[in-house]
């Protein structure tokens, strides 16, 4: 059985580092799996990228289009928008490998183009990584759109000009509905608005989490992290992270920005904000700093974080899995987040963390109270359950049982 896992990156963005560590499972069960990408960071020799300079031009080339295109659209979304439009030789690849099951997870950045996707061959398992797959050209929506189709009376009213999501939609539709598609969903919000979707709600799909490594996310000492991180000891610290920090604005930076600033804690809080850019610290109010600590790459800056915190904090609204929550707790750190999203299936209420009613702020803040509020023992206690949580639930025998399971009922149709 040969496994083709086709992923715009390795090691950059969660739904690559998902793809990148399922990969490397199957290797060391003995199967037969590469991954071929347009961006390596790895040095794992069954990761295959494109090799020429014209190749790697002209994908810095489409991905320019591409954003060109979508400022065509004129909205307040400020979501990322993918066309999947663009040509590539990736066809003429895959026959090359020759895989029994080719695997797509994240594969935007014009990876590959909608219409290459029906034109592959083999059978198709898609991880569904955000919700792409069957919106329009948007990675999230928050519009009924992918329920009952795209059409031009169910645009919203803070669109205008040339409307993209509905030309991609259609185009996914024209050539995906009637394709052979199994898909693969991380969590129980994700497979819900699937089969929600017009576009792939009869399609055969099945839940199954992300790998999370508990020796790559194992905690540190807190005070000798703290130290090494120049963090205070008397003083709360709560943990935020997104790619793009307080910038991007589906992570919910606001929610807690605004939760913090309206609320003035017993105890000095500091807010650590890492990814996006590295800023000068700030005071939101008398009781709350924020630091900024930019882009993180390497994983011990991150277990250092993550073993510094008192709490993460998972404000999203939409998240299909949630890597920081499930990493967080493999450390030994509490998560808050609301229910009704990704972090719902990686969070036990009160055991690993608090799982708020959705949207609703007071509550939000009522997590993190509860969380600063416990004595030493029982934050020692859901430390301890945090980890055996990931260790039991999350680990790289369980979840690839679960994919060779899939991937094996695909194979035996043959």
């Amino acid at each position: 059985m040969k496994i083709l896992h086709i992923s715009d990156s390795d090691l950059r963005g969660g739904g690559c580092i998902a793809a990148f560590e399922i990969h490397k499972t199957l290797l060391k069960r003995g199967i037969d799996s590469k991954m071929l990408v347009q961006k390596k960071f790895s040095s794992c020799d069954n990761v295959i990228t494109l090799k020429s300079t014209l190749e790697n031009v002209l994908r810095d080339f489409k991905i320019a289009i591409n954003r060109r295109v979508s400022r065509l659209l004129k909205t307040e979304d400020k979501g990322v928008l993918s066309l999947g439009m663009f040509s590539s030789s990736i066809i003429k690849k895959i026959e090359d490998i020759n895989p029994d099951i080719v695997h797509l997870h994240w594969i935007n950045n014009e990876m590959i183009s909608i219409k290459k996707i029906s034109e592959i061959k083999q059978k198709i398992i898609w991880t569904t990584h955000d919700m792409w797959p069957f919106c329009g050209a948007e990675h999230y929506s928050d519009t009924s759109r992918f329920v009952y189709g795209y059409d031009k009376l169910n645009r919203p009213d803070y669109e205008r000009g040339f409307d993209i999501n509905l030309y991609i939609w259609k185009k996914k539709r024209r050539l995906l509905k009637k394709k052979d598609i199994t898909f693969v969903c991380p969590s129980e919000w994700i497979y819900l608005e699937l089969k929600k979707s017009l576009l792939f709600k009869e399609k055969n799909a099945f839940k199954i989490p992300n790998i999370i490594n508990s020796e790559d996310w194992k905690p540190f000492d807190k005070t000798s992290a703290r130290n090494f991180l120049s963090l205070p000891l008397d003083k709360n610290v709560i943990l935020f992270g997104s790619e793009r920090g307080k910038g991007h604005e589906r992570k919910g930076y606001s929610i807690i920005h605004n939760i913090l600033k309206n609320y003035n804690f017993s105890k000095k809080v500091i807010l650590i904000v890492f990814g996006g850019n590295k800023e000068e610290k700030e005071l939101i109010n008398d009781s709350v700093e924020i630091r900024y600590f930019g882009h993180l790459y390497d994983k011990i800056s991150l277990r250092m974080l993550y073993s510094a915190a008192d709490l993460s904090v998972i404000p999203s609204l939409k998240e299909t899995f949630g890597l920081i929550c499930a990493e967080s707790l493999s450390c030994g750190l509490p998560c808050v987040a609301f229910e009704n999203t990704g972090p719902a299936d990686i969070i036990i209420h009160k055991k690993t963390g608090y799982l708020s009613k959705y949207n609703d702020l007071d509550d939000f803040l009522n997590g993190i109270n509860w969380l600063l509020g416990l004595d030493k023992i029982k934050t020692e206690e859901l430390s301890i359950l945090s980890r055996e949580h990931i260790l039991k639930n999350f680990n790289s025998q369980i979840v690839s049982d679960k994919y060779i399971s899939v991937y094996k009922q695909l194979w035996d149709f043959d």
